[in-house]
């Protein structure tokens, strides 16, 4: 799937784009034995959450001043249950939220300040934007365009470090023709 922004700035003033700013995220729906829990969604990160160490490099957009953005992104995402030792694939689905960080003014040129704490750092604007996902050529089953469905205990590791196992794959092969049985859209 190609995802493809333009940033444009509609302010009278330069704001400063982190080169590290840019999240996409998918949902899911829980499937839970909570009834409280059963059918929210979880948000999954589909790019971006890997900037664990955030390197403060910014680049400025003047005003009126648009830059474009282009990521080819995975038709799928990985889940991880550690207690069950599952790894498996659902499916990228639904709606993405798009945010992307933005400073109103140079973060590295502090405004200068008489005393200065060490735990003072800038923090950027987030601007968010969700949008429905297109179903691809061929189209979606009948109502099957909405979130992929995500069990209790699964989870996403960023960055996704740990060694693809083939066993825990297997695992969630299995799992997924199951759940499919159960609810045909959930994966």
């Amino acid at each position: 799937m190609d995802v493809s922004l333009d940033l444009v700035n509609r302010s009278a003033k330069p704001v400063f784009l982190p080169t590290m700013g840019l999240y996409i995220d998918v949902p899911a729906k829980l499937l839970s034995s909570v009834p409280e829990k059963n059918g929210s969604e979880k948000w999954l990160n589909l790019y971006g959450a890997s900037d664990i160490v955030p390197i403060l490099s910014v680049k400025p957009l003047a005003p009126g001043a648009a830059t474009h953005d282009g990521h080819c992104m995975r038709s799928t995402i990985d889940v991880v249950d550690f207690g069950s030792q599952i790894w498996r694939d659902v499916p990228v689905r639904g709606r993405l939220r798009v945010s992307v960080q933005y400073y109103p003014s140079d973060p590295n040129q502090p405004p200068p300040r008489s005393k200065y704490l060490a735990t003072e750092h800038t923090v950027p604007l987030v601007a968010t934007l969700v949008l429905s996902i297109p179903c691809p050529y061929g189209g979606c089953a009948v109502g099957c365009d909405g979130p992929p469905a995500i069990e209790e205990g699964e989870g996403q590791i960023v960055p996704d470090i740990s060694p693809h196992n083939r066993e825990w794959i297997e695992r969630g092969n299995e799992r997924n023709i199951e759940l499919r049985k159960l609810y045909p859209c959930s994966v």
